[in-house]
């Protein structure tokens, strides 16, 4: 059996080799360019399952395109109130929860840096905005700061690369 991923070396990469470790078994890894086209793969019947994230597979789970086995999150998704968690059923080493950043080039002023970061944080705030992105399945969280969001990305760094060097994986 394959997976799809919408990325080699990404956490959808990386969830499929936690779950291959935990269950004991052995799906073949296969590494598209971004989540549309795996997802249309996983469609069209020429890749098994995927690991993607509810924004992009939604739509597909809604048409009845695909069937949604887990969710990473540490919690039930509202949008997929019946869907478990990998946790429930028993792969806790699958549980993440994707973020995004906003990212500036370092050199950029800090006083330019902190209106972007202001701006952000104003339409973050806004009511439509959070809805809107609840309804895409996506929870705004806490924003971090530049620091928390800094030791945050070792972690990240640390726990997915011991991953992808235990099969010793080599960028594309």
């Amino acid at each position: 059996m394959s997976y799809a991923s919408y990325s080699a070396g990404t956490m959808s990469h990386v969830m499929g080799l936690h779950l291959n470790k935990a269950a004991g078994i052995d799906m073949k890894h296969v590494g598209y360019k971004g989540s549309p086209p795996a997802l249309a793969d996983v469609v069209g019947g020429h890749v098994p399952l995927m690991f993607d994230g509810i924004p992009t597979s939604l739509p597909m789970i809604k048409a009845g395109r695909v069937v949604p086995y887990a969710v990473s999150l540490p919690h039930r998704s509202p949008l997929l109130p019946n869907v478990p968690t990998f946790n429930e059923l028993g792969y806790p080493q699958n549980e993440a929860m994707v973020w995004i950043g906003l990212w500036v080039t370092p050199n950029a002023p800090p006083a330019a840096q902190e209106r972007v970061r202001a701006a952000a944080l104003k339409a973050m705030g806004q009511p439509a905005i959070r809805e809107r992105l609840k309804e895409l399945g996506m929870d705004s969280g806490q924003p971090r700061t530049s620091e928390e969001l800094a030791t945050s990305l070792a972690a990240d760094y640390e726990r997915i690369g011991a991953v992808l060097k235990s099969i010793d994986f080599k960028p594309e």
